[in-house]
């Protein structure tokens, strides 16, 4: 009688920080792409808006006087609830 352990895969945003008006977004897991976004609805999984994920890091141009949202998804194509990103 063999029980048998499924692994939650955790994909998360580790950190998120601005340099030369870049964010640079950190992950940590297996996400595979990520969406920036200016408006708050959930994107489509197959939105234009999705981006690779290379090695957990992500360097993205913005700008300073938008606020912008911020998806990940992963293989499975389920999508991270929305992370906010504040306008300067």
């Amino acid at each position: 009688n063999k029980s048998v352990y499924y692994k939650l895969k955790v994909n998360k945003i580790e950190s998120i920080t601005k340099e030369n008006n870049k964010l640079i977004i950190t992950t940590v897991g297996d996400p595979t792409e990520y969406c920036l976004k200016t408006t708050k609805s959930v994107p489509s999984i197959d939105s234009l808006c999705w981006n690779k994920i290379e090695n957990n890091k992500v360097e993205s141009n913005y700008f300073t006087y938008k606020k912008y949202y911020l998806w990940i998804k992963d293989s499975d194509n389920r999508i991270s609830g929305r992370t906010t990103i504040e306008k300067e």
